[in-house]
């Protein structure tokens, strides 16, 4: 007799003819009711460590849910406090208490449920990493309550708490696979044992029908067949919709899983979109010192890497427009450490010195990120172009990091090209000088930044798509030149559309365009 294979049923032997009685069929019927008994152990045995095994299981699953929510909780604490030394903005640290006490008392649970000793003795010294970094978040939230922000987020970047924060993921990740090899040890016994079980079963099967056959007789042998087929094939039945279920059950909570999961990521996402729009200028506010301007702000995802600013600067205004590396949830990243370098550099460096400014804010960017050092990593920085138009309204001053100006006067375009090193980026040395363009203004004269997703949108022409480029930029500019500038934000969007057809939006995609009026308010 053969066996199939251990997620179905095996099948059950026929019955064979009986032969002596009186004595030897006592001697059956007591030989039947010890086989019972032990298949009924067997059983039995089976059942309880299938129970135990489960039992593991699910604890092992909620340990791991834990270890995520730990982690999330974690990030988003030094988040919370990150995010408002970068912004100066206290409001980020509203549900800081919230997430400190999900994550203690996530972890408390965590070490309640743990028996290995090893796993146990990871999360007391992952505990003990935690309380370090509890006490340096606490130290940053008051630098933060006397609003030094610098000092906070120094704190929060230090190589002390980044290796503390290192020590918690270490730990958990360490308990957390000694927990899996656990589990997966457990889960060979038990595969061990099933195999055994089925064995067993197969030889007592074996047994009863050889004791069926010799106790019952040839026609008791046939009935008893015919009977024992039909409740194998019920017992199918069951075992094929049990499985059934249990196929459905497992796709519907990983179904669950991965929803809770998206939904969570998406939340997160329109978060940071609603901080982020909350950084631009307000448009209004544009409006009201330059009344002819239009703002193309189009992130290709939810959250972008463009980003533009309209700001005082001693007796005049900066206008300038940037390019982070990437986009998205990287971008955005980005966006936010260049908004903290350009308004330290603008605290530091005199009003006027473009030149000035985009040095120092490449060293903050580059000091950030750690561009700076041997061991650094990040090859990520800023493409700018930066305005600055004195009160008198007499001329402007216009330097670039690989990005240009555009002046349209009347049918005439031109270029005024950037110094060709960006801000950030390892590559670049850390003292690089940027060149400052002095630009005559009179009536009429108007000025146009892009970022390079404009430029490098392809279209949907195959089997060779072809970039938007500089080219047709200059001449929609030449085209647009007699229409109000409030309507040119619109144009630019529907060009873009006309020319990427069908095909997706490679990149973000930011223009600034603005006509200095005669008089300043």
């Amino acid at each position: 007799m053969t066996t199939e294979k251990h997620d179905q049923l095996p099948t059950v032997p026929a019955t064979v003819s009986p032969a002596g009685g009186g004595r030897a069929g006592l001697d059956n019927a007591n030989g039947l009711y010890f086989l019972s008994v032990v298949l009924l152990l067997a059983f039995a045995a089976f059942f309880y460590f299938d129970a135990q095994f489960k039992h593991d299981a699910e604890s092992l699953r909620k340990l791991s849910l834990n270890a995520e929510r730990i982690l999330n909780a974690n990030d988003a604490t030094a988040s919370a406090i990150r995010l408002t030394a970068g912004l100066k903005s206290e409001r980020f640290l509203f549900n800081y208490d919230d997430l400190l006490e999900t994550r203690n008392s996530l972890l408390e649970e965590n070490l309640s449920m743990v028996g290995n000793a090893a796993a146990r003795e990871a999360l007391v010294e992952m505990a003990e990493a935690g309380r370090e970094i509890e006490v340096l978040e606490k130290e940053a939230i008051l630098l933060l309550g006397r609003e030094k922000w610098d000092a906070a987020l120094a704190l929060m970047m230090s190589p002390h708490y980044k290796r503390q924060k290192g020590l918690y993921r270490a730990n958990l990740s360490r308990a957390l696979s000694m927990l899996v090899d656990d589990s997966e040890r457990n889960t060979k016994k038990t595969e061990t044992l099933a195999n055994v079980m089925r064995v067993t079963v197969l030889l007592v099967f074996l047994l009863f029908a050889l004791m069926g056959r010799i106790y019952a007789g040839r026609m008791r042998a046939a009935l008893e067949t015919e009977r024992t087929l039909k409740q194998s094939l019920e017992e199918s039945n069951v075992f094929l919709e049990q499985r059934v279920i249990e196929r459905t059950e497992e796709v519907t909570r990983k179904a669950a899983e991965l929803r809770e999961a998206y939904e969570v990521i998406s939340a997160s996402i329109r978060y940071a979109s609603r901080i982020q729009r909350a950084v631009l200028p307000d448009t209004a506010v544009v409006g009201a010192d330059f009344p002819q301007h239009f703002v193309l702000w189009k992130p290709r995802d939810v959250v972008g890497g463009d980003i533009f600013w309209y700001r005082q600067w001693g007796d005049g205004v900066l206008i300038a427009l940037g390019d982070c590396t990437g986009h998205g949830v990287p971008g955005a990243f980005m966006t936010l450490i260049s908004t903290g370098a350009l308004e330290r550099a603008c605290i530091e460096v005199a009003p006027g010195d473009l030149g000035g400014l985009l040095r120092r804010m490449h060293r903050h960017v580059q000091v950030t990120l750690g561009q700076h050092l041997e061991s650094g990593e990040s090859d990520d920085g800023i493409e700018l172009g930066v305005c600055y138009l004195p009160h008198s309204l007499e001329r402007m001053s216009y330097a670039g990091a690989r990005l240009s100006l555009f002046l349209v006067d009347g049918d005439e375009v031109t270029e005024v090209r950037g110094t060709r090193k960006g801000l950030g980026y390892r590559g670049i040395a850390h003292d690089q000088g940027y060149e400052v363009h002095d630009i005559s203004l009179h009536p009429g004269l108007r000025f146009y930044m892009t970022s390079d997703g404009l430029i490098e949108q392809l279209n949907s022409d195959l089997p060779r798509p072809r970039m938007f480029g500089k080219k047709r930029f200059k001449a929609l500019l030449r085209v647009l030149s007699p229409t109000a500038m409030t309507v040119q934000g619109d144009a630019v969007c529907r060009a873009l559309l006309d020319h990427q057809g069908g095909q997706a939006l490679r990149d973000d995609v930011s223009v600034i365009g603005f006509e200095v009026p005669l008089r300043c308010g």
